[in-house]
């Protein structure tokens, strides 16, 4: 606690090992420059059982990974109020196979490294345990943004992750992969993502809950009108993925009877009707969304 570790290990170092059962709380400390092999940490976690609590730290990460929590039934650990100086080459900034059940909240997190990270600022294993990240800022300080990627989620996790209220700034993908398994009802929402290439790349939104994302748009409505003499209209969504669901509501039949949805893309769907409306036309309220919302 309140300490100051600098080039504690030359070779493969750690600058704080906890191997062990024993809880503990790991706050006040300056960490800088201790690893110098990929495969480490700052500070890692390991052993059977334990809760740690990493609370307003001051860590530079310039090799190697942040934090790893490592530790077997160590859920109800938290990552708290740090502050994280990253440069290039990390690996990751906080991983670790042993992350289920965590709270990763209210951390900064700067990337001043031309290169980026070759991993990602927080990068979720297959957990059977859900993990919380809320109120993080994570800021790639480099133009044009060359980050990789904010938060990774591995493609077999079992347990969807809560990620809310965060922001992002400037990376490539603010966060990707692994919700690809029904049921497992991941939260992304109320995040923010300023200058982001991709702001979320998932690879199944339909059993997950993604909304109110500032930067990413979910939900979409408006009107759309089938004319005298055709039976379809093609309408742009202005999702930021595929919609999940296209709902309509006819406004005006003329002398059409029935109304379908087809080829829903990334960026059109098209309205369908059984006969051509004549000169009255065919008028429908219709709403785009994307995952359960």
């Amino acid at each position: 606690k309140d300490s100051w570790i600098e080039w504690a290990a030359t070779k493969g170092g750690t600058a704080i090992d906890l191997n062990g059962g024993a809880s503990a709380e790991i706050s006040g400390n300056t960490l800088s420059g201790n690893v110098s092999a990929s495969s480490v940490a700052q500070i890692r976690h390991r052993g059977a059982g334990g809760r740690i609590q990493i609370i307003g730290n001051l860590i530079a990460v310039d090799r190697g990974n942040g934090i790893s929590q490592e530790a077997t039934s160590s859920q109800g650990s938290s990552i708290v109020g740090n502050t994280f100086s990253v440069s290039s080459p990390t690996q990751h900034v906080i991983t670790g196979a042993e992350l289920g059940g965590t709270t990763i909240q209210g951390n900064r997190f700067y990337l001043i490294s031309t290169a980026g990270i070759s991993g990602s600022v927080v990068n979720l294993p297959a957990n059977k345990v859900p993990v919380v990240i809320t109120g993080n800022y994570m800021a790639c300080l480099t133009t044009p943004p060359t980050a990789a990627v904010g938060i990774t989620i591995a493609a077999t996790t079992t347990a969807g992750p809560t990620i809310t209220g965060n922001h992002f700034d400037g990376f490539v993908t603010g966060i990707t992969d692994g919700l690809n398994n029904a049921g497992k009802n991941g939260i992304i929402a109320d995040n923010t993502f300023y200058q982001c290439t991709t702001p979320i790349a998932v690879t199944n939104v339909a059993s997950q809950i993604i909304r109110d994302n500032l930067g990413y748009v979910t939900e979409n409505s408006g009107t759309a009108t089938v004319a005298n003499g055709t039976t379809t209209i093609v309408v742009a969504h202005g999702l930021s993925a595929t919609p999940t669901r296209v709902l309509l509501t006819a406004t005006l039949w003329s002398n059409a009877a029935k109304a379908w949805v087809t080829t829903i893309g990334a960026t059109n769907f098209t309205i369908n009707v059984n006969a051509d409306p004549g000169a009255g036309t065919a008028t429908f309220d219709w709403r785009a969304q994307l995952g359960e919302g």
